[in-house]
């Protein structure tokens, strides 16, 4: 969404090709001066492997399709393509063969996120299939980018692609939409929110068995916004636990523009996962755009994190131990002049992590490609 707002902002036409969510209409639609046109395609959510890799044999059907009608009308000068999957830049080879650059967009590194998914080995078929995908479709593409330095150098590079290939832009948050609210006090209550995918790798249930250890007490309550494939686990959790008093799921996709405010009624944000080596790497999202808006994050630090930010900016827990996690809640509980400290060190250096200090990387690849 920032990408294709950033090419319309510079003067370029952009069209956009996405899935459709339940209850919209497949067609097209202009948001924000972009074109956008949804397939009749829904987004797969479950964990049969199966299932996940027709989708994307039929999404990339549909690209194939569209794109090549759409390029025979308008002649697309650039075509840039998100992945998962890799391959869904072949989906735009007769663009290219008449002329057009392509850029792969990895948002996620797919042979290391499936390896963890599907717990296999790195030495499995399936993980190297995906390795060599990765490697064709970046060859076959005009340019790579990618969300964090260290999934450029520490994984993309290591994969094989080449470094002069491969551009870092980082996917942080849009401070023009993210905007720092009030200072929330903490009347008794610490209110905690996460949001994004629910997914067995964000460790809901260890977080959960922790917060069952504060639910007779009233003074902690966790916001969960978002859904996924791991949503029916985290209600059952809810259910067996007794936590409907101290946890609100709200299942569901929220506009990102609904966002802002509802981060701002809450005063920590959660940013949980289990390590692994698909995890190590993430830069997750949902801590940019808690930042931007100035509220602290709870988060277990990976070497993404480590890497763009000092310790000073966030809290953390060990993921290994539910004790510190506890722990800190406590703490938190205890000194909530700690939360109002750290959310004016994020306030003071807000500036360098908003979208607004990638969009000009982005916009000059597009322009060198336009030429």
């Amino acid at each position: 969404m920032k990408e294709s707002q950033s090419a319309s902002r510079a003067g370029f036409e952009v069209d956009f090709i996405s899935l459709c969510r339940p209850g919209e209409k497949s067609g097209w639609e202009t948001m924000d001066s972009v074109r956008v046109y949804r397939t009749s395609q829904k987004r797969y959510r479950g964990s049969n492997t199966f299932r996940y890799y027709l989708s994307y044999l039929m999404f990339f059907v549909r690209c194939f399709v569209l794109g090549t009608f759409f390029y025979v009308k308008k002649g697309y000068r650039i075509v840039h393509v998100n992945n998962m999957p890799d391959f869904l830049v072949f989906s735009m080879v007769i663009p290219k063969l008449f002329g057009a650059n392509l850029i792969l967009d990895i948002h996620d590194p797919m042979p290391h996120l499936y390896k963890t998914k599907f717990n296999i080995a790195g030495t499995d078929w399936m993980y190297l299939s995906l390795l060599s995908i990765e490697r064709w479709s970046a060859r076959f593409a005009n340019a790579v980018i990618t969300v964090n330095q260290p999934v450029s150098t520490d994984i993309l590079a290591k994969d094989g692609i080449p470094s002069d290939k491969l551009a870092v832009v980082a996917n942080f948050a849009d401070g023009k939409l993210f905007q720092p609210g009030k200072y929330l006090p903490i009347n008794n209550v610490l209110r905690l929110i996460y949001h994004g995918t629910i997914a067995e790798r964000f460790g809901f249930d260890e977080i959960l068995e922790a917060l069952a250890d504060f639910k007779d007490n009233g003074n902690v309550h966790l916001t969960i916004l978002g859904e996924g494939d791991y949503q029916n686990t985290v209600k059952r959790i809810i259910r067996e636990k007794e936590l409907k008093q101290v946890v609100d799921f709200r299942n569901r996709f929220y506009p990102v523009n609904d966002l802002p405010e509802i981060l701002q009624s809450h005063h920590v944000g959660m940013v949980c996962y289990r390590p692994s080596e698909a995890t190590d790497y993430m830069l997750p999202v949902k801590l940019l755009e808690l930042f931007a808006i100035g509220v602290p994050a709870i988060a277990v630090p990976n070497k993404a994190i480590r890497h763009y930010f000092p310790e000073e900016l966030y809290f953390s827990y060990d993921p290994h131990d539910l004790r510190s996690f506890r722990n800190l809640l406590d703490w938190l509980i205890e000194n909530p002049e700690l939360i109002n400290q750290k959310r004016n060190r994020i306030l003071a250096s807000r500036e360098q992590y908003l979208w607004q200090t990638e969009e000009d990387k982005y916009v000059k690849l597009l322009k060198r490609f336009a030429a």
